[in-house]
């Protein structure tokens, strides 16, 4: 949103003939508080150094696996009491409420968060949940908040606060009512989704100068299906990611994207046993050194391993595997890795410089040029390896498998999304698409089951405390009264408004949202031509004559080879002139194959002692 208004900002001053002007400040929430405290730490006025998220989830998690608590995901369970602190410090709510001790999860979460607070008070720290007005300086004497879905408690309390010493703090919010309204029912939630893809398109091509928004609750779960949708019908390869025609947000987590999955898979080639999937990763992986020249080589060498072994080996072992084929280079780099300090405990920061200098001895990210997408996930990677050094203010010092750990989890947590350059599509969630504006816009998937969403009350909660204070997701009223503003706020956002729902999902008939019964409901069916069709470019070409053969090249086989001929010459020339072979499966325990060569193994050293029946 910050963005989108700064881009605005600017485009209105460009329309106003002006060649140069001061640029806006317009910053997120969070943003801006953390800006505003650490104004107040360089006066004086705040004397706590500021936690980031990734420091108060690793001091949540220490304090679970402490616990008492018998649990089989700490981590998650770390991330749902640090959002439930942040709630009740959002609410103003105590923990020495009475009323917050009325349950057995209760009073384990109050116990937590006073061992929160007493490693913050000792380590001279705060949460961004503790801020408060009388620990931050503001150097603006005018705000604006806009586009607030609802002002909770200790926003309220902050802009009571700020007027007090003469800032003016105001609440905007640009509306665009919309000229044209449309509910459309389908029968099915794929015969939705295709429609909103093609009116997309459509408007896309019929509008030139307009912007299009697909605004999904749950975005997440058609994110794929949706881009490569869009991806098939502009006839764009997926790996451009910089100036396209449509972006789609909510994006994967880092841990996901290839380039950094495939840094994580590298950084356990220093582990006492290396899994085999990790070794075919970074042996054909283009995101390491000679990718291009050694493929051929990496393929034979890493068919010989999984031959060989069962589904790890030592680093040792790869070395040797590794000089039996020739490959110097490689062999080098592995060598080089067996000389990396990996022993004992040691600090985040220490760990990240060795997870850098492996990444560099393997030649990560590699010798091709990376687009868009891969660089800003690089980038994103060099401030990951940042943010897990800081953990040196609240982590102990860890082993090297300890720290993998720890940094996969963050890789996993952070979210990652390629920005593209003048998209004129944007799929957006929700709460993404709340305060932008739009020349049309479509909220798919809103049934009376999905929209107002299902009351969600925190487990860590009693739910009569959450009923009384009216917190998020305590209640069905509280849900529609939430749902029916970010409705109305949705439809004032676009000259056009569409909104659509499925009559049967999941074997369960539903109707339209009560939301938007005002709006005149019209039937669809999924009989009309479709837009969204891959403009696919086919050329044939007949390719039936292999290489010759090269004068160092000798071709075995005998009837296999004919037999191979007869029945497929390709399979022939993959057999006999490309030595292809399947690579080996390997399943948990011992496969067929080593269970009867054990077993032959078995009867010969019985029948050696028994010589006789």
């Amino acid at each position: 949103l910050a963005t989108t208004l700064k881009a605005a900002y600017d485009k209105q001053q460009q329309a106003k003939g002006k060649t140069c002007w001061k640029s806006l400040h317009c910053l997120p929430l969070q943003t801006w508080l953390e800006t505003a405290y650490e104004t107040a730490l360089l006066t004086g006025v705040a004397k706590h150094a500021l936690l980031s998220e990734s420091q108060e989830l690793m001091i949540w998690q220490s304090i679970i696996e402490k616990s008492d608590e018998i649990l089989f995901k700490n981590r998650q369970t770390a991330q749902l009491a640090a959002s439930t602190y942040r709630l009740l410090k959002r609410w103003q709510i105590p923990l020495d409420t009475t009323d917050l001790q009325t349950t057995d999860d209760s009073r384990v979460f109050i116990e937590w968060a006073k061992q929160f607070e007493s490693i913050c008070q000792k380590r001279a720290a705060t949460s961004f949940a503790n801020i408060t007005y009388d620990n931050l300086v503001f150097t603006e004497k005018s705000i604006q908040l806009y586009a607030f879905i609802e002002i909770t408690p200790d926003i309220q309390s902050l802009i009571d606060a700020s007027r007090l010493d003469n800032i003016d703090i105001t609440l905007s919010q640009t509306t665009l009512p919309a000229r044209s309204k449309t509910a459309l029912a389908f029968d099915t939630i794929q015969d939705e989704l295709d429609a909103m893809l093609d009116w997309a398109v459509e408007a896309y091509h019929q509008h030139p100068d307009e912007i299009i928004a697909c605004i999904i609750p749950n975005l997440s779960l058609y994110r794929d299906e949706i881009e490569n949708k869009l991806y098939r019908h502009f006839d764009i390869d997926q790996q451009i990611t910089g100036k396209l025609p449509f972006n789609v947000s909510s994006g994967t987590t880092l841990s996901e994207t290839p380039i950094i999955y495939s840094a994580l898979k590298a950084l356990s080639l220093r582990s006492y046993q290396i899994p085999l999937d990790a070794i075919r990763h970074v042996l054909l992986s283009p995101f390491f050194a000679d990718f291009q020249t050694q493929l051929a080589d990496n393929e034979k060498l890493y068919q010989e391993i999984a031959d060989k072994l069962f589904d790890h080996c030592s680093l040792s072992t790869l070395c040797q595997f590794t000089k039996r084929h020739h490959s110097d280079a490689l062999s080098d780099r592995f060598q080089s890795l067996e000389k990396i300090d990996t022993k004992g405990l040691k600090k985040p920061s220490d760990w990240a410089r060795c997870f850098s200098e492996i990444l560099v001895t393997l030649g990560w990210p590699g010798d091709r040029a990376q687009n868009s997408a891969e660089f800003q996930a690089i980038s994103q990677w060099q401030h990951l390896l940042d943010d897990f050094a800081t953990l040196n203010f609240v982590a102990p010092p860890l082993s090297f498998q300890g720290a993998i750990t720890h940094l996969q989890q963050l890789a996993a947590t952070r979210l990652f999304q390629a920005q593209s350059i003048g998209p004129r599509i944007f799929v957006l969630g929700l709460l993404e698409a709340s305060g932008l504006c739009f020349d049309r816009s479509w909220l798919f998937n809103t049934d009376h089951i999905t929209w107002p969403t299902p009351a969600n009350p925190n487990p860590f909660i009693p739910i009569a405390l959450q009923r009384l204070h009216n917190m998020p997701h305590a209640t069905p009223a509280r849900e529609y009264d939430f749902c029916n503003t970010l409705s109305h706020q949705l439809q004032n956002s676009a000259s056009h408004f569409t909104v659509s729902f499925s009559h049967h999902v999941d074997e369960q008939v539903r109707l339209c949202s009560p939301l938007f019964s005002h709006i005149p409901i019209t039937q669809c069916d999924n009989t009309a031509p479709k837009v969204l069709t891959p403009k696919l470019k086919l050329k044939t070409r007949l390719d039936d004559i292999p290489p010759s053969v090269l004068k160092h090249e000798t071709i075995r086989g005998g009837a296999a080879l004919l037999k191979d001929q007869a029945s497929c010459a390709f399979r022939a020339f993959a057999n006999w002139r490309l030595h292809t072979k399947p690579q080996a499966k390997h399943d948990i325990g011992i496969d067929a194959k080593t269970r009867g060569i054990i077993t032959h193994h078995i009867l010969e050293s019985i029948w050696q002692q028994l010589q006789s029946h």
